[in-house]
């Protein structure tokens, strides 16, 4: 009797210990981050966000169904108080990812095919080739992969016009397609207006009042807004444009068409809740949002897609609102930046190790120069390095302005020298109207007004080039277009008085010929004497 309680004892032993080797590592076993690695974390946040001047962020880390960590750095805009995980910020582009959610949820009702044509529920929906529109479905929209142009549409998707999406959508329709859908992957803002725009067809709801009850309220996201009045009732300010490194308060319009594409506003708290859902396979709390296949679909990825300098050159695909894979190689690591004139988001989960990391930093600079690019979102990457076993980057914005400014100060003062020289030698050298100047002295006088009229024009062009308009740039990048119109008009100045110098010198050697003209003529001896004879 004893030996088979001996016996079944041990079989019970036995059970508890396989039970703990083979189902543990199956049910999230990866190890939380240690409080040695949260207060690494935070220094580091600390640190980079002095060395750049953010004025104020917050993040959050959870692990399975917990909150590891939640803590704000710096202070809000406006009245600057200290930033808590309760306080508002703009999000960008991560809210695409919340886009993506509503139309799973409406696939997996039944709703929408995500293989059906667009036009299968907007009938009006056309770009300019109507038979290559015809074949442009959910999925391209999702993915990225449509064929729409990234300046398609003019002003209504650079964020300086407010419009409804449908007024936004129509102005698509004289629009070239850039490549066939579903060839290659382009970050184009109006897949995702499209998006919402179809969410509202086909629910028959506002995408606000549809985001509010599908999403926001399961995940108990109570301070998570899609209408800008709404959020800077509740205590939105804003965040910070960049104006020669200084971060200066700036407050966006309401932009209703570009909502489901990256201006929602919400709090690190809600969106731990937001990811917290992603870790547990589509449920928060019991509730259920989407299943876990339909989960699995969204970051499942399917074009390769480009990184900005931020990521180190890595190569990352697109999925369904996430990015798949980027600079944590190795890593089963989902992504999402954003950005918003005054704020920068990125959203990130690791899958290995059941981690999802939010940060939220209400400061901005879409500078496209080496050194600023992207910078800022160096910060919450070097979080997600932390956590992974990896060195984190530097964001090295405060040491590109200190570079950016120096030389745009070198460059304005070296016009304004050469523009007073300029003109004391006009008004009192008398070589610049020299009557005998030589052939190569007129060239080497009027050979700066190649770049004094040609650089200006290309300035002018410039945000062509940066594939913006002048508002977008002004608004993206103030600073810089700031500075694009001072030398520009610095040299531009310069030429105009340098062809007015030459003109008048021009016009002084005329009179001074005609002078000389009427002299010889009255010192002439008369028609009627003989010129061979002498006196």
């Amino acid at each position: 009797m004893n030996s088979r309680h001996r016996l079944s004892g041990a079989l019970v032993l036995l059970t508890l210990f396989l039970t703990i080797v083979l189902v543990a590592p199956q049910t999230g076993g990866a190890a939380s981050p240690d409080q040695q690695m949260l207060e690494s974390i935070d220094s580091y946040v600390d640190q980079e966000m002095d060395a750049s001047r953010i004025p104020g962020a917050v993040l959050t880390i959870v692990h399975d169904d917990t909150v590891e960590h939640s803590r704000g750095f710096g202070t809000t805009a406006g009245d600057e108080q200290p930033v808590t995980p309760d306080t508002l910020f703009g999000i960008g582009s991560t809210a695409k990812s919340m886009t993506a959610l509503a139309v799973m949820q409406l696939s997996e009702a039944g709703a929408i095919d995500l293989d059906a044509p667009i036009q299968q529920y907007i009938q009006w929906f056309r770009l300019a080739d109507e038979e290559q529109s015809s074949h442009l479905t959910v999925r391209h929209l999702l993915t990225m992969t449509s064929g729409i142009a990234p300046a398609a549409g003019g002003e209504a998707f650079r964020s300086t016009k407010p419009m409804t999406p449908e007024a936004a959508i129509r102005s698509l329709r004289t629009a070239e397609f850039a490549y066939e859908p579903g060839k290659r992957f382009e970050y184009v803002n109006a897949n995702f207006v499209i998006l919402g725009h179809l969410i509202e067809v086909v629910s028959g709801q506002s995408y606000g009042d549809f985001m509010q009850e599908h999403i926001f309220t399961p995940l108990e996201m109570g301070d998570t807004y899609t209408d800008l009045n709404s959020a800077m009732d509740a205590g939105f300010a804003g965040g910070h444009r960049y104006w020669f490194g200084v971060p200066v308060q700036h407050t966006m319009d309401p932009l209703p068409a570009l909502v489901p594409a990256g201006y929602i506003t919400s709090t690190a708290a809600d969106l731990g809740n937001y990811l917290q859902m992603y870790l547990n396979e589509g449920t928060f709390n019991g509730r259920s949002i989407l299943s876990a296949n339909g989960i699995a679909e969204m970051r499942r990825g399917v074009t390769d897609a480009t990184l900005g300098p931020w990521a180190g050159g890595a190569s990352a695909q697109y999925a369904m609102g996430w990015y798949v894979g980027g600079p944590w190689e190795g890593g089963n690591v989902v992504f999402h930046p954003g950005s918003e004139p005054a704020g920068t988001a990125m959203l990130m989960i690791d899958h290995d190790q059941q981690t999802g990391v939010v940060m939220l930093m209400n400061a901005a600079t879409e500078m496209p120069l080496p050194g600023a690019a992207g910078a800022l979102r160096v910060l919450p990457a070097g979080v997600m390095d932390i956590l992974t076993g990896n060195e984190p980057g530097t964001t090295g914005l405060g040491r590109f302005y200190i570079i950016f400014n120096l030389v745009v100060a070198a460059i304005v003062a070296l016009q304004l020298v050469a523009l007073v020289r300029l003109v004391i030698r006009g008004t009192r050298d008398p070589e610049m109207s020299s009557i005998a100047s030589s052939p190569s002295r007129r060239v080497r006088r009027i050979a700066p007004l190649t770049w004094e009229f040609g650089a200006p024009l290309l300035l002018t062009l410039l945000p062509s080039i940066l594939g913006m308009s002048w508002r977008s740039l002004m608004l993206w990048t103030p600073d810089l277009g700031l500075v694009a119109i001072v030398i520009g008009s610095l040299w531009l100045i310069t030429g105009v008085i340098r062809t007015g110098l030459l003109v008048r010198g021009r016009s002084r050697r005329e009179q001074s010929h005609r002078q000389s003209d009427s002299l010889g003529e009255g010192t002439r001896a008369p028609a009627w004497v003989d010129s061979r004879t002498t006196p």
